[in-house]
């Protein structure tokens, strides 16, 4: 049952006609923050990037501030952060984004320091598909950094922040233009931003990779030696695969991506498994409340948000597709599920956002009393019609049929109409049983398609582990179908993938990071097979056994 027992705070200052309730702040960026809200409707927490009030009249950083907008919500990949929402608002514009509870990979490294070279290799792995992807719509995202890459509660991790990528003959990149984070950026970047291609990403994919493993930034990675002191520390392997991909002549580099991904593969291939003691990389995830806080005592850290409120609420302005802002009105809160179980890869602890001080803000404006419903008036039998007198005398021939008319007032005209009425309605709620019957059948199949890109994804962080287990050779052979084949083939090959890994997992005690990477791809095997019973009890129903027949829905 839903909890609606408590009204929630009017303190609290809230996004689009109050559905998002503000209840943290999660990142500070140089032209919008980042707040953790919570979605009154579809109950559950998102990040919300606002564009912070000095910048609404600068129509340059709001028109690339729309188009980081565009540019999120047009990809859809599991390793880029998902956008649920937008909105160009004149005085608060946001995006509406997936919550990532592990933080950036950065925060990580401020609590356990380096990480690991094949938990780093998995980390760069998976932002490098979605590196790919991008590249694929013709985006370069030209600001690849440790503090863009965000780490979900089951270890996924996931790209966001293209706030400065360079779509192909974008109008606001102008020639000689030097955008992007120095000790990232390739030297044709640092040069001219217009200069850039798909092996600037991939410089910008290195020089992360060598952060994550020291700790540190240079921007001198592209003149550095094997030998030299930046690399105290590292595999061998590796030092010449980011000396590779952080060359000076982007024709030295990896060209494509999935040349980076497959030498990230052989170096990965050769280095030993990482130590035991190794924080899981979503360690720094927590539980999240099951709704906001009531009060929040530390009102100043939302200053930006509440003056672009302010200023929305003087001069009650709305936009095509933005939204009105009232920040004092709340809908009730509902009870939210419970969060998914993530894998018992570890504890999991987070650095508390910061929490914010009561503002007094107007009450809310009394909620309207409906009019009483109108009585409905009583219904009264009609009163059967008194018959005429009937001579006895006895009729000479039978009664005519127009004397049944006249005693049941319905002619054989409008039992016919019924008749046709009667069929008519039996059609049209054939006709919803069977749209009801498409729609669930091809809601069901679709899941088993989205579990399926899942576990490729996953299928593919695992790379580090196939040494670990057993039939390795097998392994390879399939992931490598995983990663080239079409989408039904790479499915069907990530469930075979999984097939021998499961088999390993009970023949054997995977070790080191083998573990979690083992766990996580038979948890999103599970998840496929879930969805495939989920298909197939659709399929065996009435109105889902009536689609599939008819051609409008596909069964397993």
């Amino acid at each position: 049952m839903l909890d609606t027992s408590e009204a929630p705070s009017p303190h609290l200052p809230t996004l689009d006609d109050g559905r998002y309730v503000i209840s943290g702040v999660l990142g500070k960026g140089g032209n919008a923050r980042v707040y953790q809200a919570w979605d009154t409707q579809l109950r559950a927490w998102r990040a919300i990037k606002v564009l912070s009030p000095e910048f609404i009249e600068n129509v340059e950083v709001r028109a690339r501030f729309a188009q980081e907008s565009a540019t999120m919500a047009r990809l859809d990949h599991p390793n880029i952060v998902k956008v649920y929402d937008i909105s160009d608002d004149p005085f608060t514009p946001h995006i509406v984004m997936e919550l990532c509870e592990g933080g950036a990979i950065i925060d990580w490294m401020k609590v356990h320091g380096a990480v690991p070279p094949q938990l780093a290799i998995r980390v760069i792995g998976q932002i490098a598909l979605a590196i790919g992807a991008a590249h694929e719509e013709g985006l370069i995202h030209r600001d690849i950094k440790p503090q863009n890459i965000l780490i979900d509660q089951y270890g996924i991790a996931k790209l966001t922040d293209f706030g400065i990528a360079r779509v192909e003959d974008n109008s606001l990149t102008q020639a000689g233009a030097t955008m992007g984070t120095y000790a990232f950026m390739a030297p044709e970047q640092r040069h001219d931003s217009t200069s850039v291609d798909e092996r600037t990403d991939i410089y910008s994919l290195g020089a992360t990779l060598f952060t994550l493993t020291r700790v540190k930034t240079t921007t001198e990675l592209f003149v550095a030696e094997p030998d030299d002191p930046l690399f105290d520390g590292l595999p061998e392997a590796l030092v010449q695969f980011i000396l590779k991909t952080c060359s000076y002549r982007p024709k030295d580099r990896p060209q494509t991506i999935q040349a980076f991904i497959e030498g990230l593969l052989e170096v990965a291939s050769v280095l030993p498994p990482d130590p035991k003691e190794t924080p899981p990389i979503q360690a720094l995830a927590k539980p999240l409340p099951v709704r906001p806080p009531d009060d929040l005592p530390n009102l100043d850290q939302l200053e930006d948000l509440l003056k672009a409120l302010a200023l929305g609420e003087e001069s009650q302005a709305h936009t095509t597709g933005g939204s009105s802002i009232d920040s004092t009105t709340l809908g009730s809160l509902r009870t939210p599920r419970p969060p998914p179980t993530p894998p018992p890869s570890g504890s999991m602890d987070s650095d508390p956002f910061e929490l914010l001080r009561d503002a007094d803000l107007p009450a809310p404006p009394p909620t309207p009393t409906p009019p009483p419903p109108r009585p409905r008036a009583e219904r009264t039998a009609t009163p059967a019609p008194v018959a005429a007198p009937v001579s006895v005398q006895e009729p000479e021939e039978e009664p005519a049929p127009p004397a049944l008319v006249e005693k049941s007032g319905t002619s054989w005209a409008t039992v016919a109409a019924l008749a046709v009425g009667v069929v008519g309605l039996g059609l049209a709620l054939s006709g919803v049983v069977v749209v009801y019957g498409s729609v669930r059948v091809t809601g069901a199949q679709t899941e088993v398609r989205k579990a399926e890109r899942e576990l490729v994804t996953t299928v593919l962080s695992a790379a580090p582990a196939i040494p670990q287990l057993q039939d390795p050779d097998t392994l390879r052979t399939l992931y490598f179908q995983v990663q080239d084949g079409e989408p039904a083939q790479a499915a069907r090959s990530a469930r075979a993938f999984a097939g021998v890994v499961e088999r390993s997992v009970a023949t054997s005690s995977p070790q080191g990071d083998a573990i979690l990477l083992s766990r996580n791809v038979l948890t999103a095997v599970d998840r496929v097979e879930a969805a495939d019973a989920a298909w197939e009890a659709a399929s065996e129903t009435l109105p889902g056994h009536l689609a599939v027949a008819l051609g409008l829905a596909s069964s397993p």
